[in-house]
């Protein structure tokens, strides 16, 4: 906006000014007026809209920060998930009777977890890479949905790895009891 209106002090007809002059005239009395308390107010004016430029990138800032903690709470579920159906297939193959795999149905049910486990985390992983925040405020910067299933694939290996090392030493600890 080039020009402000204020309202002049003698009549109160409205007084056109030029953003940046210090006086202008009145075109219906001719009261000339200056423009010092009018520069405070334009001060004020700026410093409103610098104070709205904040809040809404508070506000951008807190909708992301709320966006990336429901996806890393999903994303907690969903690995820890894949951690007891991988800690479960090995547990049942690992405590069968050693009787033949097909006739066993702790194998059979071992084998099940350890087939939902893996399609889990290649589809699971699909869905939640693509349902993750736009824009990571934590790195500053916009993130690959494919870079991302990658990543959420291969942590979920090394999770299923880990459960499987802890249903090792789990049934190491009660045959050895």
């Amino acid at each position: 906006m080039d020009t402000l209106l204020i309202k002049c002090p003698n009549c109160g007809a409205p007084v056109r000014r030029k953003k940046g002059a210090h006086f202008a005239k009145c075109e219906y009395c001719d009261t000339e007026i200056g423009f010092d308390e009018i520069k405070e107010e334009a001060q004020v004016d700026v410093l409103r809209d610098k104070v709205s430029t904040l809040e809404e990138k508070d506000h951008v800032v807190t909708t992301q920060r709320r966006s990336m903690k429901s996806w890393l709470q999903k994303r907690n579920i969903f690995l820890s998930v894949i951690g007891i159906l991988s800690f479960l297939a090995f547990f049942l193959v690992g405590i069968s009777t050693g009787a033949r795999a097909a006739d066993d149905p702790l194998v059979g049910a071992g084998a099940i977890c350890m087939l939902l486990g893996t399609m889990g985390s290649v589809a699971g992983s699909f869905v939640l890479s693509s349902a993750y925040p736009d824009y990571n405020i934590i790195t500053d910067k916009k993130e690959s949905k494919l870079k991302k299933w990658f990543q959420l694939v291969m942590v979920c290996l090394g999770v299923s790895v880990m459960a499987a090392l802890i249903a090792f030493l789990v049934i190491t600890l009660i045959i050895q009891r």
